[in-house]
């Protein structure tokens, strides 16, 4: 492989690496957000069940750190994305200096077309992952105000 046929490969490599990293940091992130908001609806439900008034921060709170895990998810989804399009581009590129037959892309189709034949990719395949972390995080958000009704007394 020639010096400008390399150096493609180890940007690709690298913008690969990046999206990765912004996979991780999403979940990881996630997984900090919710266990703060298991521990604040574990305090408010040992609250009310002695009986004790919550007060109306905590479901704010809840709701405040679940939109902040919505909006976080959609950044980092960006990141990944903004990461995986440059890597595409390059990749293109180096396909067009080494000539080689199949392409990158003619493989990756063939392979993408056999896995959207089975039938768990029919099942879900339309969804992307960072839909199911917003879901989650969405849900928060809305038990946060199912809790801020009842604690300010509509319900």
């Amino acid at each position: 492989m020639d010096d400008n046929a390399e150096v493609l490969w180890r940007w690709i490599n690298e913008h690969y690496t990046q999206a990765r990293h912004h996979e991780t940091q999403r979940a990881t992130l996630s997984n900090c957000i919710l266990f703060v908001e298991g521990g604040v609806l574990a305090f408010v439900s040992n609250t009310q069940r002695n009986h004790g008034q919550v007060s109306w921060t905590l479901p704010c709170f809840l709701m405040a750190l679940g939109i902040f895990g919505i909006f976080s998810v959609l950044k980092l989804y960006e990141r990944f994305r903004f990461h995986n399009h440059i890597a595409d581009a390059v990749r293109g590129a180096l396909e067009s200096r080494l000539a080689m037959q199949p392409s990158l892309s003619e493989l990756r189709g063939e392979g993408t077309k056999k896995h959207k034949t089975t039938w768990y990719y029919r099942l879900i395949g339309w969804a992307h992952l960072y839909v199911f972390w917003i879901a989650l995080h969405t849900l928060v958000v809305i038990l946060g105000a199912i809790l801020l009704k009842k604690t300010i007394g509509f319900g």
